[in-house]
């Protein structure tokens, strides 16, 4: 009833280009006679080209930057929460050690957001190795930014939690206060080094950004190089003949030049847009 098989596909044996899709099903037949095959549903693969991956990893990393702004804001919370706990005294003792609790939990939280996030990164980066578009220099200065958050994550932030779980279970006020100062100060830190970081980052992802649109340009220039070149060598063969006139292999280059044609409109027209939001 059940059969199981492991089927090894890449699109380089097969000769399949960049940016095709390409659809892959499975058939079963038993020795019934005349018994219909049974099919499986299809497994759709698009071959994404490198200048469509190369957008894609750029926009993986746009989205980190927007989740460490995330952080960044929870952070200058958790500071200013701190502040008022090392200031306050009209609360009862449990009422701040409560809320020093819930302070802690947010930093530790926040820190284990920071460090998954530079993992994905990292990740982000194996996958942008395979892509010849990035420079060596250009995925070097990306790993310094994860390395960075990790560590951010792995120090700063964690000895900024731990001396909130000091502050909580600290009955003599005095102490109390000491271990408070500290974490505000480690948050401090941890805030400018972020903001530090975010204006790197921007610049960078700027830079990604001018990279990844001058390849898809000039991927559009070369399809359009390559159509012109496909239509000049049918020419010889067609000229003069009617639609009707046109013998079926020809029909089928002519349908084919024509989607690819429509697709590098389509695409021109994305550009356009994405470099005059680039401009301003």
């Amino acid at each position: 009833k059940i059969v199981e098989k492991n089927f090894h596909w890449s699109p380089a044996i097969y000769r399949i280009p960049a940016d095709t899709s390409v659809e892959i099903l499975a058939f079963a037949g038993d020795y019934f006679p005349e018994r219909e095959r049974a099919e499986s549903r299809a497994h759709r693969i698009h071959v994404l080209g490198k200048e469509q991956h190369a957008e894609l990893i750029r926009q993986r990393l746009e989205s980190l930057l927007a989740r460490v702004e995330e952080v960044s804001r929870l952070e200058e919370k958790i500071k200013a929460n701190t502040s008022e706990l090392a200031e306050n005294d009209k609360l009862t003792e449990q009422q701040k050690s409560e809320r020093i609790g819930k302070t802690s939990e947010d930093q530790e939280r926040n820190a284990k957001a920071l460090s998954q996030m530079a993992q994905e990164g990292m990740k982000t980066l194996q996958e942008a190795m395979k892509n010849s578009v990035f420079t060596e220099q250009a995925l070097q200065e990306w790993a310094k930014n994860m390395e960075k958050m990790q560590n951010l994550a792995q120090k700063e932030m964690k000895a900024a939690g731990e001396n909130l779980k000091s502050a909580q279970k600290n009955q003599d006020a005095e102490s109390r206060k000491k271990d408070l100062a500290e974490a505000m100060k480690q948050e401090q830190d941890v805030l400018d080094a972020l903001q530090k970081m975010q204006g790197k980052v921007n610049k960078d992802l700027d830079d990604l950004q001018a990279l990844t649109l001058a390849e898809r340009l000039r991927k559009v220039g070369s399809t359009e190089t390559e159509i012109g070149g496909e239509l000049q060598k049918i020419v010889p063969e067609t000229i003069g003949l009617l639609p009707k006139e046109l013998p079926e292999k020809f029909k089928k280059i002519g349908a084919t030049l024509s989607d690819r044609q429509d697709d590098a409109h389509t695409e021109s027209q994305q550009l356009q847009k994405e470099i005059a939001r680039f401009f301003e």
